[in-house]
């Protein structure tokens, strides 16, 4: 099924971007207003969407198991987010699938304060082995339980020799890791294929307005306007740069980016996924 739609993506992308004359109305669930969803705010904001006749509603909802549960219930028909919070869902037995890479970097960053980076000893000049030692017995927040931070606090946790469970009080080497995807249950997309397909080319065509100067600049101006303004423009201007980095390329999920991702948050569940899962964790 992985190849298939790949195989749909390729046709359309090569035809050129799908107009359409009739909208399909589709919502649209994300969990914030981060960095990692930007994907989805140039598409909208730029009218990508439209373009390829789709009329999407994009939604903030929650975030851990709350974008799965409304997923499952129909309140929404797709959901942009942690491929991890997919992964979990899937081996708890959701009947949910990605279909379109969208960010290919772990883009949660752990942030401390100077307060608590003084008291610890910890300087700009401190190894990764001091700095991860420092964590022991620190109380770390992370956005909830099963989101994409908290398997990254966990990874750290054991990088330093300690128990995530034990060491550290958790409150609710990963370059071109496959972070973020736009998912959706199966027998929706079984069921609207055509519009999961223009989904993803609007999204494609998202990706590639990071890489093409005249319409990056254009967008960062709009999308900073809207869902940014409280950032300066030259801080925003740099993070903007950045996701030439962290954005993906390109749309299709590649057995490559599904086997790193199992291993990777097979290192942290009871409930592991192996690579033959590919069917269930993709479409």
């Amino acid at each position: 099924m992985l190849r298939a739609l790949v195989v749909a993506l390729s046709l359309v992308l090569c035809l050129g971007y799908v107009q359409a004359q009739e909208k399909a109305k589709v919502p649209v669930l994300h969990a914030g207003e981060g960095f990692a969803y930007i994907p989805l705010f140039l598409a909208n904001i730029m009218g990508y969407f439209n373009d390829v006749g789709l009329d999407v509603e994009v939604i903030r909802g929650g975030s851990g198991s709350q974008p799965a549960a409304a997923i499952l219930n129909g309140d929404a028909q797709i959901n942009v987010g942690s491929t991890v919070t997919l992964v979990n869902a899937v081996a708890n037995g959701a009947d949910m699938k990605a279909f379109a890479s969208l960010v290919s970097q772990y883009t949660s960053t752990p942030v401390i304060s100077a307060e608590w980076a003084k008291k610890h000893g910890i300087t700009g000049e401190s190894t990764k082995e001091q700095q991860l030692a420092a964590l022991k017995c620190a109380r770390l927040d992370v956005t909830g339980p099963g989101s994409g931070a908290d398997p990254l606090i966990r990874y750290l946790v054991r990088e330093g020799g300690m128990d995530p469970d034990s060491d550290v009080e958790m409150v609710n080497a990963l370059n071109g890791f496959f972070y973020s995807a736009a998912t959706a249950q199966d027998k929706w997309l079984k069921e609207n294929s055509e519009t999961a397909t223009k989904f993803a080319t609007a999204m494609q065509m998202a990706l590639d307005t990071f890489r093409n100067p005249e319409k990056s600049h254009k967008a960062r101006g709009l999308v900073h306007q809207k869902y940014h303004d409280n950032t300066s423009a030259d801080i925003y201007a740099a993070l903007w740069d950045s996701q030439d980095k962290t954005a993906s390329i390109s749309v299709e999920i590649t057995p490559k980016m599904i086997s790193q991702l199992l291993e990777f948050n097979n290192r942290f569940v009871e409930k592991k996924l192996d690579s033959d899962s590919f069917g269930q964790v993709c479409t």
